[in-house]
């Protein structure tokens, strides 16, 4: 024990003595997130784009129309994307069964726009809407009402994405309330995610954020229904039973069993010069479970070139109710991993990376638990993430989702690298993963990933983003090794 206490505080003060090498200690991210210019509901924010966001100064207007209007900014986008998807070899059999994956192309484009007002007394409204394929929808796609796993719509779709109230007090209390999206939570899907070209999501419920100082920013989100990529209204559907998840939902067997409401509490914590980072959330799924999860990240760096990143991550879910939104395919033979409804299980993970300059270098662990006569044998339970691949789970890949209800019990391993170049305007990211797991469809999957995204410097705004896929599947598996491919180009303006 006193071993590992000398060798944590070794660790901390080093870390605080090379922190005072590069000069005085860095203002806290958090302490700046609140701002009259962060517009946490615009989604195109961290993106390369052409014009900016309009910088806000004290200005006096002259009346309330000018504030609203002149003060106002906003933001949109447009392009396309192709997805092409096709299985190596000739049909798989298994047993005495012959399955046919036909080769499937997709093919979207879209726009968004994205406008917030002027704020006063602190208040402001925002609002965005998009549209995909508005035209020649049925010459593209034929019949195909969605494409890769929702993520990017193959029919015809307009939607009003968002419509808010927001409310700043200084730097210290932000709350929006309407139909918004949120980006701070880990378990919700964000409106902006890679390989999209609508928002992934919209919560119709409130958002309310406070700087509590010292590095703390608390969260408080309620939300009674969601809007999915490629749908115009506002329901209980989740990724579980919407057609946005995976064509039919992950559970089509139960396509009423929506949820009424979710309520979270959450609180990031940054320190070291923001060096390091801890997050703490809870939620309660009405109809499904209570999410209990943490993570912490920590960067050490050697020189202004080299950085070692350490991470680590614990979560547990547990039933709080009824659980109808997964009782209904108990029993169904095509869901054999769909056993019970008493949900139990816990996830787990560690990270480890080292960045020289322009170079990262990592791995990753992660595993799932619970009782074998739980729900998927001990599946971990998210209603808003598992189709889009946006959780925190270290392990996931372009296509596998470590916590897809059809992969019960579970472990995996990951190594990847990341390379920037052109002053960050181009990156490359191979990944490899392995999955083993209690579900012999799965277990032993294995994927290749390859993301590419060059923002081109002489368009400020125009993005091209590509992620090639190669997932081989077990021999139990109806699924065939498959070659994938999606390429994204996009302006935002």
């Amino acid at each position: 024990m006193k071993k590992i206490f000398y060798t944590t505080l070794f660790v901390v003060a080093s870390h605080y003595a090379m922190a005072d090498v590069f000069g005085e200690s860095a203002v806290n991210y958090n302490s700046q997130i609140i701002d009259q210019n962060n517009y946490s509901q615009n989604m195109f924010a961290y993106t390369p784009m052409g014009g900016g966001s309009q910088v806000l100064h004290p200005y006096n207007r002259d009346s309330a129309m000018q504030t609203l209007f002149e003060d106002g900014t906003w933001n949109a986008w447009g392009g396309g994307t192709a997805w092409v998807s096709s299985p190596t070899g000739s049909n798989k059999v298994v047993g005495s069964t012959t399955y046919n994956t036909p080769t499937v192309n997709d093919y979207a484009y879209g726009v968004s726009v994205w406008g917030q007002t002027g704020k006063i007394d602190g208040f402001s409204l925002g609002a965005q809407i998009s549209s995909a394929n508005p035209w020649f929808a049925n010459n593209m796609n034929g019949n195909f009402e969605y494409g890769y796993y929702g993520t990017m719509p193959s029919q015809s779709e307009t939607a009003l994405n968002q419509l808010y109230l927001e409310y700043q007090y200084e730097n210290i209390v932000q709350a929006d309330v309407g139909w918004i999206t949120i980006s701070e939570s880990p378990w919700l899907v964000p409106a902006a995610a890679l390989g999209h070209i609508m928002p992934s999501a919209s919560y119709q419920g409130a958002q309310v954020s406070v700087y509590a100082g010292d590095g703390w920013m608390l969260h408080a989100i309620a939300f009674n229904a969601a809007q999915l990529i490629g749908q115009s209204n506002f329901t209980g559907m989740n990724f579980y039973n919407s057609p946005a998840g995976y064509g039919n939902g992950l559970i089509p067997e139960a396509p009423n069993s929506s949820s009424d409401g979710t309520v979270a509490l959450g609180a990031n914590y940054k320190a070291l010069n923001n060096n390091l980072n801890v997050r703490l959330w809870g939620y309660s799924f009405q109809n499904y479970d209570n999410l209990l999860y943490a993570d912490s990240s920590l960067d050490m760096h050697v020189n202004k070139d080299v950085t070692f990143n350490v991470q680590g991550q614990l979560g547990n879910s547990t039933s709080n109710g009824s659980t109808n939104g997964l009782t209904s395919s108990v029993g169904n033979p095509l869901y054999p991993q769909v056993n019970s409804d008493e949900i139990s299980s816990n996830i787990a993970g560690a990270m480890a990376s080292i960045t020289i300059d322009w170079a990262q270098i990592g791995a990753a662990v992660s595993t799932m638990w619970g009782p074998e006569d739980s729900f998927g044998h001990g599946q971990f339970v998210s209603p808003y993430t598992p189709a889009i691949n946006t959780d925190p789970i270290f392990t996931n890949s372009w296509n596998y989702n470590n916590i897809a209800v059809d992969s019960a019990t579970s472990q995996a391993i990951k190594a990847f690298t990341k390379f920037t170049f052109l002053d960050g305007n181009l990156w490359i990211n191979p990944t490899y993963a392995t999955y083993t797991n209690t579900s012999p469809m799965y277990n032993g999957t294995q994927e290749w990933d390859l993301m590419t995204s060059y923002s081109i410097p002489q368009v400020q705004g125009l993005n091209i983003f590509n992620v090639f896929i190669y997932e081989v599947m077990p021999p139990a598996s109806p699924i065939p090794t498959v070659l994938s491919d999606q390429i994204v180009i996009g302006y935002t303006y």
